[in-house]
């Protein structure tokens, strides 16, 4: 009986020796993972790089619909477009232009954004339209922005010089406005329009 009983009490001491050794194990195991973490790779930017858009194709009977005046139906067009080609820039730049006309401004900047963000950041003209609803949604600072972006594209676009210093005069930004008229009046120096605002300026 005491052989038994030693014999039981030798067992528990291999297991539980056992038992420490593989805690140890698993312990240098955990230790060693998180001394080999990778650092984490930085954020990714908010937008894609500029693609090659003359490989995306929008939907021609929605556009076509647009051009005919028939709004609503282009409208539906490029909306199941768009479903189907959830990736597709040049259709969510489609899509924003005919909420547009519904008087969306909401949608419009959403897909207007979308588009950027898949990469359409090549083209001025969906910038400005972006500016333009912003502005219309008095979101003044995002509006100037992408009027800044649509600038960096074409410097010379009259239109958006023109809208962005009516924003500056809005929010009274006297300083920036005069820049922006003084870049106007180089491209249309016989323009009178601009020439009177720039007078009507305040000396700084």
């Amino acid at each position: 009986m005491a052989n038994d009983n030693v014999a039981s009490f030798n067992l528990i001491n291999v297991i539980w020796a056992g038992f420490k050794s593989i805690l140890a194990l698993l312990i240098l195991i955990i230790i060693l993972n998180g001394c080999t973490t990778k650092t984490p790779k930085p954020a990714t930017s908010k937008f894609n790089p500029p693609k090659a858009l003359e490989k995306f194709k929008c939907d021609r009977s929605a556009d076509q619909a647009m051009e005919m005046g028939d709004i609503e139906t282009g409208l539906h067009k490029h909306a199941f477009y768009v479903a189907r080609h959830p990736d597709n820039p040049l259709a969510h730049y489609h899509l924003g232009y005919a909420f547009r006309q519904m008087r969306n401004i909401k949608q419009e900047i959403a897909h207007y954004e979308k588009a950027i963000s898949l990469g359409y950041t090549q083209n001025s003209q969906l910038f400005f339209n972006l500016a333009m609803a912003q502005a219309e949604l008095s979101r003044y600072d995002k509006a100037i922005a992408s009027f800044q972006m649509a600038l960096a594209i074409d410097p010379n676009a009259i239109d958006s010089l023109l809208e962005l210093s009516n924003i500056y005069r809005h929010i009274e930004d006297t300083q920036n406005e005069r820049q922006i008229l003084e870049r106007c009046l180089k491209l249309q120096p016989d323009n009178d329009s601009i020439k009177k605002r720039l007078e009507s300026l305040p000396d700084d």
